[in-house]
């Protein structure tokens, strides 16, 4: 058995997922310039919630990424998401929510992360599979909708009953 480097490593993004992606010789990190892939970069909270919602409407939920020390999820997408639809739901996201495309890098997990302070794989990439960039979108506008409306019934019943 062959012990996991960062150069073996991004040799199985390369090959078994089909990601073109790069390491660093000087630090192990891992990464991909966006281009085919995109990445929908998002805190952790919200993230699950997407996740679970993506799963529920059987969409793929993933290869999604985690960076404890931020809070913040990253999910792997194909590159779908036309600059009108970004533009109509930035008002939504409030700065919660970033779209890493074309030319951007995108850092994968690597064996040379400190632990998993740093870099580890919610759903690990395992094949080319990528959700669609419009459909985490689409999920993300559903579950910030609903904590919306979960945010003012809370207030109204609050107010009622104050």
């Amino acid at each position: 058995m062959t012990a996991d480097t960062p150069s073996s490593r991004c040799e199985y993004y390369r090959r078994t997922c089909h990601l073109p992606a790069t390491v660093d010789p000087n630090t192990g990190r891992i990464s991909v310039r966006a281009g085919l892939v995109w990445a929908i970069e998002l805190p952790a909270a919200l993230a699950q919630m997407v996740k679970m919602d993506l799963d529920r409407r059987q969409h793929g939920g993933g290869p999604i990424i985690s960076h404890p020390r931020d809070a913040r999820w990253t999910f792997l997408v194909r590159s779908d998401i036309p600059a009108r639809v970004a533009a109509r739901d930035m008002p939504l996201w409030r700065n919660r929510v970033k779209i890493l495309r074309e030319g951007d890098d995108i850092t994968l997990p690597s064996p040379s992360d400190r632990g998993h302070f740093y870099r580890a794989w919610i759903t690990p990439a395992h094949s080319s599979f990528r959700p669609s960039g419009l459909a985490v979108l689409d999920s993300i506008r559903v579950c910030l909708n609903a904590c919306a409306r979960a945010d003012a019934t809370t207030r109204t019943y609050a107010y009622a009953y104050a």
